[in-house]
């Protein structure tokens, strides 16, 4: 095995000139081994237990993320995220109970449809308009309809020749007479008219199912 000379050469002895001897020092840098530098321990925040590599990165997270601005800005920042988030799903709700409610109105409208198709309107309790032939929900809307569109004195003048006014002052005056012989029949009541026309305009509106009674103003 071969010997391994390390360290430093030096020139021995008195040689003449351009005579170097060449040696070497023994020296203990065989043995040594370097060393690592000190790794320093991290530093956790007391506040969040996050850890930093040095007591200045901490500071400046404490400062950054638990200053009492900053975390008065992050709460109100979370609570303006929250109102909104409270605010979308209150849209939403709303949103679809509108489209629950539609998809009803629109199965209901497609049910009566078909119903109306099959078996008629009056099957499912409308009311048709013998002037005009309208089809109503209920009594009331038909009669309603009646007297803005198709007024009973035009109905009646019509019918017997008679004008408007005519036509309302007889029922003007059966109303009367009804109130002055409340225990008379209808007919009894048209018989207290003299005139012919009167009769056949009372007997019109008494066909009309007209009741004797004052509107109320």
């Amino acid at each position: 095995m071969e010997a391994v000379l390390t360290g430093r050469p030096r020139i021995i002895g008195d040689r003449s000139p351009g005579y170097v001897v060449m040696t070497t020092l023994p020296t203990n840098e065989a043995t040594q081994t370097p060393t690592d530098p000190p790794v320093p321990e991290p530093v956790p925040c007391p506040d969040c237990g996050q850890t930093y590599k040095t007591p200045q990165g901490l500071a400046g997270h404490r400062r950054l993320a638990h200053s009492t601005s900053t975390t008065q800005s992050l709460d109100e920042r979370n609570q303006e995220l929250e109102a909104r988030r409270q605010a979308l799903e209150q849209r939403a709700a709303e949103l679809a109970r509108t489209e629950e409610a539609s998809r009803r109105r629109e199965a209901e409208i497609t049910r009566r449809k078909r119903e109306i198709d099959q078996t008629g309107p009056s099957s499912i309790g409308l009311s048709q308009c013998e002037d005009c032939g309208a089809w109503f929900e209920s009594v009331d809307n038909l009669s309603a309809h009646e007297n803005q569109v198709h007024p009973l004195d035009e109905k009646v003048a019509t019918e017997v020749g008679a004008s408007k006014e005519k036509v309302n002052d007889v029922w003007t005056e059966a109303c009367r007479k009804q109130e002055r012989h409340p225990d008379e029949t209808p007919e009894q009541i048209v018989n207290r008219f003299w005139s012919d026309t009167d009769q056949r305009v009372l007997r019109a509106l008494l066909a009309h199912n007209a009741s004797f009674k004052f509107e109320e103003e």
